[in-house]
């Protein structure tokens, strides 16, 4: 572009500008899990995790849906998963993260999502 004063034009000037593409969502990937009463399973193997954009994934969060029992473990200690947002943790932990089955028998449905830098996935639902 350039500029005129009412009597002459000044240079050219150039700009760069450059677009952006809108973030992808992470979308993250788990098979249904299986423990026995009171055993513990580290499922950080079952959680797989693909971004359109190829971003790093930097967080998880893993919530427990019947809120009444901390089946989830991560770096050795049990968390409390319930609420809306569930329990967040660095992606590095994610090599911690286990499940530790009721005292009795029973079915449930976990979740766990995962942050880009930029947004959360959905939740993933799993049966536990």
């Amino acid at each position: 572009f350039r500029a005129y004063d009412g009597k002459d034009w000044s240079g050219w000037t150039s700009v760069t500008v450059n677009t952006q593409v809108a973030n992808s969502l992470p979308v993250v990937n788990i098979l249904d899990q299986s423990v026995g009463a009171n055993a513990t399973k580290n499922i950080s193997s079952a959680v797989s995790v693909t971004d359109g954009n190829g971003d790093t994934i930097s967080k998880y969060k893993v919530k427990d849906t019947a809120g009444s029992v901390n089946n989830f473990i991560v770096n050795g200690s049990e968390v409390d998963a319930t609420g809306d947002d569930g329990y967040e943790f660095a992606s590095s932990a994610l090599s911690t993260l286990s499940v530790k089955g009721d005292a009795s028998e029973g079915t449930q449905t976990l979740q766990i999502a995962a942050y880009d830098g930029t947004d959360w996935s959905s939740w993933k639902s799993f049966t536990f």
